[in-house]
C-alpha cells in the first residue's frame, strides 16, 4: 500500500489533469449543462405543482375546517337573530288581528302635516296629537310588546316603536339608566321628537321604507351607528334599528309613485354591542384562533356595508391569516356572509430535499452525457491523430527510401569506384602482352589491384548486409555492435587501398601505429573514414591525403 502523501497526489494529479481536459474542450459542456437547466427546470417544475396541488389540498381542508368551526361559533349569534325576528314577528302577527289597531293606519294616513321647522322645507311630520297619545291604544302597544316580544327575547333591545301607515305613533322608551326596557314592568310614556315623522315622505327614509314594504327580508337592518345619532335619550353606544314590515291588504302605502300593500312597519332599537356580546361570538373566535367579519350582503356596489361584527383590528391584520368567504343564514335567507381568517401552517417538509434530489440526479445525467460526449470527442481526435500519424509515416517512409537511395548511391560508389579501377588495371595487365606476369613488380600490383577489389566488394556487402539497421535508424533503432577492432589494420589499410588510384597524382599515407585497439563498430567507423578521405581526395588534384 502506498504511503497517503502519495495517493493524495496522485488524486491531485488525476483531478488536475481531468480539470484540464474539461477546459480544453469547454465546448462540450454546452450540452450537458443545457441539458442539466432541463432536467433540473422539468424537475423543479414537477416538484412545485405538487407543492401546489399539496398546499392547495391542505388549504381546501383547512378553510372546510375553519367554515365548520366559524358556523360553529356564530351559532348562538344565529340563535339571537331567530329569537328577535320570532319575537318581532309575534308583535307583528299580534297587532294584526287586534281591533285597536286595524284603522290605525287609515286614520294617521288622513292626518294633517304639522308646518315645517322653517320656509322652504318639506312638511315631514304629522299631527299625530289625539291619536297615537291614545290611553288605550298606547296600553294596548305596551302589553303586546311585553307578552309578545320581552318572553321571547330580551338582552338587547332598548326600544320598540310602532309606525302605522310608516308613521312613527307608539314607541317605549329606554330607561334612563340605560337598563333593558323589560327588565321593569311600567315603561316611559313620555314621547321624543321623532313622533309623528312621516318616513313615507321624508326623502331620508323612503329608501328605507321601499325595502320594508317589500317584503323581500323578514328583518331589515340600519347600519350601526352612535347612539347620540339616534336620539337624545339613547345611550352612547352602537345602536342598530331592526324594521319589520306589517302587511295588510285592504291598506295602500305610496312611496315614490310605487305603491305598497301594507299596514305599516314596527322597529326594535338594539343596542347592537351588548347584543353580539351576549353570544360570546369573539370568545368562540377567538377560542378556534379565528378571526371574522360579519357583514350583511350588498346588492348593489354603492351600498353601504353594513359590518354586523368583527374582529379587533381586523382591516390590519387579515393580510397575515388565510381567508374564506362563507354565507350565513341569520334570518331565514342568507343575506349575511363573513370573512374568516385562519393560520395556514404548512405540513409540506419534502420539498426542499426533492429539489435538492432533483438537482443532483440532473447533474448526474448531464455528467454521464458529458462523460459520453467527450469519450466521443477524444476518440475523434485519436482517429485524426491516428490518420495524421499514418500520413507522417508514409511521409517518412518515402523520405527514408530517399535516403537509402542517396546513401546507397554514395555509400557504394566509393568502394565500386575503387574496385573497377583496380579491374581496369588487371584486366590491363593481363590483356597486353608487353607486360610479363612473372615480373615481380606486376605480381605485386596485381596483388595490390586484387585486395583493392576484395576490400571493396567485402565493404559493400558488409554494407547491405547492414542495411536492415539503416532502415532501423531511421526509426531511431539502430543498434551499434561494439567490438576491440585494430584502427590500422582493420580501419585505415582497407580505406587507403579504396582510395588509392595507381595514375592518380594524389597519394594515400598512412600515419597510425601498429596494434591501436579500440572498442567500437569497425564498419560505422570505417564509413565515416572512408567518406572524410573519399572527399578529401575530390578536392585534391596532386599531393597526398593524409590517415592519420
Amino acid at each position: 500500500q502506498k504511503p497517503p502523501s502519495k495517493l493524495r497526489d496522485r488524486v491531485y494529479l488525476s483531478l488536475s489533469r481531468q480539470w484540464k481536459a474539461i477546459l480544453k474542450h469547454h465546448l462540450i459542456l454546452v450540452v450537458p449543462l443545457l441539458m442539466f437547466m432541463m432536467l433540473f427546470a422539468t424537475s423543479y417544475s414537477v416538484m412545485e405543482m405538487i407543492k401546489k396541488g399539496q398546499e392547495q389540498y391542505e388549504i381546501n381542508n383547512a378553510r372546510e375546517q375553519a367554515s365548520v368551526n366559524a358556523e360553529s361559533a356564530i351559532g348562538p349569534l344565529s340563535e339571537s337573530f331567530d329569537r328577535l325576528r320570532r319575537s318581532m314577528n309575534n308583535v307583528v302577527n299580534q297587532i294584526e288581528h287586534s281591533e285597536l289597531f286595524v284603522d290605525l293606519p287609515d286614520r294617521i294616513a288622513s292626518l294633517p302635516f304639522l308646518p315645517p321647522p322653517y320656509p322652504g322645507a318639506r312638511p315631514i311630520h304629522r299631527n299625530v296629537t289625539g291619536t297615537c297619545d291614545d290611553s288605550n291604544i298606547a296600553r294596548e302597544f305596551k302589553q303586546i310588546v311585553y307578552d309578545k316580544m320581552s318572553k321571547g327575547f330580551k338582552r338587547g333591545v332598548l326600544r320598540v316603536q310602532l309606525a302605522p301607515h310608516g308613521v312613527l305613533c307608539l314607541q317605549t322608551k329606554p330607561s334612563r339608566n340605560r337598563t333593558m326596557i323589560f327588565q321593569q314592568r311600567v315603561i316611559d310614556d313620555d314621547a321624543d321628537d321623532s313622533m309623528g315623522l312621516d318616513q313615507t315622505v321624508d326623502r331620508m327614509t323612503q329608501s328605507m321604507m321601499t325595502k320594508i314594504f317589500a317584503f323581500d327580508e323578514k328583518i331589515v337592518f340600519t347600519k350601526p351607528r352612535q347612539g347620540s345619532e339616534q336620539c337624545e335619550q339613547c345611550p352612547s353606544t352602537t345602536l342598530v334599528r331592526a324594521r319589520a314590515g306589517i302587511p295588510m291588504n285592504n291598506h295602500f302605502i305610496e312611496i315614490q309613485g310605487e305603491v305598497f300593500r301594507a299596514w305599516g312597519f314596527m322597529s326594535a332599537t338594539i343596542d347592537w354591542a351588548d347584543f353580539v356580546e351576549k353570544t360570546h361570538i369573539y370568545k368562540e373566535f377567538d377560542r378556534h384562533n379565528l378571526i371574522f367579519q360579519l357583514r350583511k350582503k350588498r346588492k348593489e356596489a354603492s351600498e353601504d356595508v353594513f359590518i354586523l361584527a368583527e374582529s379587533p383590528e381586523f382591516e390590519e391584520t387579515i393580510h397575515k391569516y388565510t381567508t374564506v368567504f362563507i354565507e350565513l343564514d341569520l334570518q331565514g335567507n342568507r343575506t349575511w356572509e363573513a370573512t374568516i381568517g385562519f393560520h395556514m401552517d404548512s405540513q409540506i417538509t419534502w420539498h426542499n430535499w426533492a429539489v435538492a434530489l432533483g438537482a443532483i440526479i440532473s447533474l448526474i445525467v448531464a455528467c454521464m452525457v458529458y462523460a459520453i460526449l467527450l469519450q466521443h470527442h477524444l476518440h475523434s481526435i485519436s482517429l485524426g491523430e491516428q490518420s495524421k500519424l499514418m500520413v507522417e509515416n508514409a511521409r517518412k517512409a518515402a523520405k527514408s527510401e530517399r535516403e537509402l537511395n542517396d546513401f546507397i548511391a554514395h555509400e557504394v560508389r566509393n568502394p565500386l569506384s575503387a574496385a573497377i579501377s583496380a579491374c581496369s588495371f588487371v584486366a590491363t595487365a593481363v590483356k597486353e602482352p608487353e607486360k610479363n606476369l612473372a615480373d615481380e613488380e606486376t605480381k605485386r600490383l596485381v596483388k595490390e589491384d586484387v585486395n583493392v577489389i576484395e576490400t571493396s566488394l567485402n565493404f559493400v556487402n558488409d554494407l547491405l548486409r547492414n542495411m536492415l539497421d539503416l532502415h532501423r535508424a531511421a526509426s531511431n533503432e539502430m543498434k551499434i555492435e561494439i567490438a576491440p577492432t585494430d584502427i590500422r589494420q582493420d580501419v585505415i589499410e582497407p580505406v587507403a587501398a579504396m582510395l588509392h588510384l595507381r595514375e592518380s597524382l594524389v597519394d594515400v599515407l598512412i600515419d597510425c601505429p601498429e596494434g591501436l585497439l579500440i572498442e567500437t563498430d569497425s564498419l560505422r567507423l570505417k564509413q565515416v573514414v572512408m567518406n572524410l578521405g573519399r572527399n578529401a581526395a575530390k578536392f585534391a588534384n596532386k599531393g597526398f591525403v593524409r590517415l592519420r
